[in-house]
C-alpha cells in the first residue's frame, strides 16, 4: 500500500512553521516536500489567544453578554446573563 504522511512543526532555528508532506515515489523512493505555513500557524495562535481572552472576560463579567448568529440563534451566553435572565 502507498502510505502518505503529513506533519507540522515549528523549526526554532528558522523561526518558521513548516508542513512536511511525504509520499512513496517510484523505485522504493520517498518524495518529501516542505511548505512554509508560518502565517497560518501564527494566525491560528493569535485567534486562540483572543478567544481565551474573550472567554476569560465574559465568564468573569457581572454584566450579561449574549451573542447571536445571523439567524438570531443564541451562540454564547455568559454566567452574568444566566443571573440576569
Amino acid at each position: 500500500t502507498r502510505v502518505r504522511a503529513e506533519a507540522e512543526a515549528h523549526v526554532p532555528a528558522l523561526g518558521r512553521w513548516l508542513a512536511a508532506h511525504a509520499a512513496p515515489a517510484d523505485a522504493g523512493r520517498v518524495a518529501v516536500y516542505l511548505r512554509d505555513v508560518t502565517r497560518r500557524a501564527e494566525t491560528q495562535r493569535a485567534l486562540a489567544a483572543s478567544e481565551r481572552r474573550f472567554r476569560t472576560l465574559a465568564s468573569s463579567a457581572v454584566d450579561a453578554i449574549v451573542s447571536a448568529d445571523a439567524e438570531g440563534r443564541i451562540v454564547f451566553w455568559n454566567p452574568g446573563a444566566t443571573r440576569i435572565f
